[in-house]
This record gives structure tokens, sequence and C-alpha cells, in this order.
């Protein structure tokens, strides 16, 4: 009686194995974030732009005089375009209304901080995908700054038209500038100051806004820096 052939035990290793090594490399591939494609909706998760996939960026000491100082004149460039355009648009905007109520001053004022607000959010993304997130946030300290003071610059030219005694001395334009930074730097030269109740509750307004852009605004980019060093070191570290 001839005896029973024993099962290839080989043969049935090998499917085996080759099961077990397909799910070693599909699980190697999902605990491996590098091994993953990048996605817009986990760009959009974690609130920042995919930069994974940017190439490294050469550390700003690394580079030549030349590259340095091409770099920073552009960033001065952008920064004076910016304050320029700030400015132009205050002195030519029509707001020359007598008949404004005080109602509608505080309202264009809560627009132009709500505006201000979603710039420093902006501005804070921008410098964490930056290349040179210091840069970066010289430039974002440089443009919010203005736009700060001359949100706060309209508001007491407008409540001057409306009223001219709300102040010690009728304002223009340039006035209401100049005392916007005379409170802004906490310098106080006495010159002008507000006399109804209006004007001076935008001062106060202004006065805690200036602690808390002093305060707050500044921890909040010197964070985005730090953040946005950290992405670039990944960037650049092999592997």
């Amino acid at each position: 009686m001839a005896s029973a052939e024993p099962p290839n035990e080989h043969h049935d290793r090998e499917p085996n194995q080759d099961r077990d090594q397909k799910g070693d490399r599909e699980r190697g591939n999902r605990s491996d974030p590098r091994s993953r494609p990048s996605t817009p909706e986990l760009s959009t998760a974690i609130g920042f732009d995919d930069e994974t996939i940017r190439p490294p960026v050469a550390k700003l000491q690394t580079l030549s005089r030349w590259e340095r100082a091409r770099i920073v004149a552009r960033l001065v460039l952008r920064i004076v375009a910016t304050t320029t355009l700030l400015l132009v648009v205050y002195y030519a905007a029509p707001l020359e209304d007598d008949t404004t109520p005080d109602g509608s001053t505080l309202a264009l004022l809560v627009i132009g901080l709500t505006m201000l607000g979603a710039m420093i959010v902006w501005q804070t993304r921008l410098i964490v995908n930056a290349d040179y997130p210091g840069l970066r946030a010289v430039e974002a300290l440089a443009v919010t700054t203005p736009l700060y003071l001359i949100i706060f610059a309209a508001s007491y030219y407008l409540i001057g038209e409306s009223n001219p005694a709300s102040f010690t001395e009728p304002l223009d334009r340039t006035s209401s500038l100049y005392f916007t930074v005379t409170v802004f730097a906490t310098v106080g030269f006495g010159d002008i100051a507000a006399k109804t109740q209006l004007a001076r509750i935008v001062v106060m307004i202004q006065m805690v806004l200036d602690l808390l852009i002093l305060g707050l605004g500044l921890r909040l980019f010197l964070g985005a820096v730090k953040v946005g060093q950290r992405r670039r070191e990944g960037r650049s570290s092999p592997g």
C-alpha cells in the first residue's frame, strides 16, 4: 500500500511569507509620513500650506553678501511701497463728512480693526511658511503698524469733522495722524487732547490696543518665527 505523500511545506510557507512581507510593507508605508502623498485635505486641516515638498532653502548666513543685500533690499522696498500706499489712501480717501454720527464712526473703527485682525492672521501664516521667517516678521510688523495708526487717525479725523469741539484744536489729516502717533508712543505732549466723550472713548480704545499690539502682537509674530524656523529646518534636514 503506497504511503500518502506528505504535504509540501515549502510551497505552503511561500504564500504565507509573501503575504506577511506585503503586510509589513503596507504597515511601514502607513507609519512613515514621507511615503504618504501630500493631500490638500491634510494641509487644510493643519491650517498651513504644504511645505514638505518644497526644496531646501539655504540659510541666510550661508548666502553671499550680494545675495543677502538683494534680499534685504527687496524687503525694504516692499515695506516702503506698502507704507506709501497706505498714506496715499489715507490722504486721498473722501473722509470730509461733517454729518457722520457717532455710531457710524465707531462702526467704521470696528470694521477697520477687524481688517487689521485679518491682516495679522494672514501675516502670521506668511511668517510660518516663509523661507526666512525672521525677515518676514519684520515686514509683517512694518506693514501692520502703519495700518493700525492710519485706522485711528481716520477715526480722529472723522470725529473732528463731525464736531470740531471734540479736541482742543481742529484736526486736519496730518494733525490726526500726529495725535495718533503721540498716543501710540505714549509721549503725551498735551498740545492736542480729547474733550468730548466719543473722542475720549476712542483714545481709551487705542491705549488698550497699544498694549495688546506691543504685547500679544509681538508675541504672536515671534511664535510664528519659531514655528517657521522649525519647519524650515525640517525641510533642510536630510531624510
